[in-house]
């Protein structure tokens, strides 16, 4: 058994070769760069190195030469390995060095037996020094040359990597952007709540989900009450900060399942799963003595009190379907106002 130490950038090429001499009986020592290869060196001093010769940090050239140079290097046991595009130059450099060569990719049978004839021939640098001074410049001036003509492909490379990077950027703003657009479509710009085409959208939906189950729905419509006086009489700037604060509102008294909603105007719908009509009277009559508690700021001090009209329905009770529900919940809203505003009025059970 033979303690092998392969130098390769690529964790793969590493990985497989050592695979290979681990299945044939061997010790494989793995290095992805020079100062690894070299510490492994010195630490472990393995029967044979196996080197490729395109390094990432320093090229294998080099690190030939540092074994070559190196009293406690290999003994001279030493396989270049390079791409076949290499090969005239690397088989030239690996005869200098007194080292073996082998191809990339190489076959298993190919690249055991290149290493099985090194570790059998124990050729030693030294021996073969006169003819690697010799040789030594030229082959490592053509070697580097043709691993110079790598730059430009690299260069090409790392500026298409750039490029598929901001592709990939570019479309997930567009994905997010998509989403901003698509949340925005559906909310209110001025209070955050849902907007009418939410809830008309939601509504068939929120039906089949109660058909479903066999629960009750709630639906309270909500007003607030001479809203038009404060725009008159406070400036339009007052009358947003009135329904931001009313929206803020309603939607505490939202759950995660519920719908709140800007209906339109000053007007605001709360659409309450799984709620009976006890439970959405309830849920009015908080609605309607917390807003009379409100603490509006407005540029000239504090608005309000703030008082609120809702008309409240339930489904089935109120409707065959959910719009018409909201229909019958409207109708309970104008009722309230036309009474005197300020109050809660529940639908008239439908036919």
């Amino acid at each position: 058994m033979a303690k092998i130490l392969v130098v390769d950038a690529g964790p793969i090429n590493r990985r497989f070769v050592a695979a290979l001499l681990r299945n044939h009986g061997h010790q494989p020592l793995e290095a992805p760069d020079r100062e690894v290869a070299l510490r492994l060196m010195r630490a472990e001093r393995p029967d044979l190195v196996v080197v490729d010769i395109q390094l990432a940090d320093v090229d294998g050239v080099q690190l030939a030469l540092d074994l070559r140079s190196d009293p406690v290097g290999a003994a001279g046991r030493i396989v270049l390995r390079a791409r076949s595009d290499l090969e005239p130059e690397a088989r030239a450099l690996a005869r200098a060095l007194g080292a073996g060569f082998i191809a990339k990719p190489a076959n298993p049978v190919a690249l055991l037996a290149a290493i099985e004839r090194s570790l059998a021939d124990p050729a030693s640098l030294a021996r073969n020094s006169g003819a690697a001074d010799a040789l030594l410049g030229p082959v490592i001036g053509l070697v580097r040359r043709l691993a110079e003509r790598r730059e430009p492909l690299e260069a090409a490379r790392s500026a298409l990597e750039f490029e598929i990077r901001k592709r990939l950027l570019a479309e997930e703003q567009l994905a997010q952007s998509i989403v901003t657009l698509k949340e925005e479509a559906l909310h209110d710009a001025l209070t955050g709540l849902y907007n009418r085409r939410y809830l008309d959208a939601s509504l068939e939906r929120e039906e089949s989900r109660a058909r479903r189950t066999g629960q009750t729905m709630a639906v309270l419509m909500i007003d607030v009450d001479h809203f038009k006086r404060f725009n008159d009489t406070l400036g339009h700037v007052a009358g947003d900060a009135v329904l931001r604060e009313v929206g803020r509102y309603v939607a505490s008294l939202a759950r995660r399942e519920d719908i709140a909603a800007r209906y339109g105007g000053d007007e605001f719908t709360l659409v309450l799963a799984q709620t009976s009509l006890e439970t959405g009277l309830a849920r009015a009559r908080t609605l309607s003595a917390g807003a009379r508690s409100l603490k509006i700021e407005g540029d000239d001090g504090r608005l309000g009190p703030v008082s609120l009209s809702v008309g409240v329905a339930v489904f089935p009770d109120h409707g065959s379907s959910l719009h018409a529900v909201l229909e019958s919940a409207d109708a309970a809203l104008r009722r309230c106002k036309h009474s005197g505003r300020g109050g809660i009025v529940l639908a008239e059970k439908s036919a």
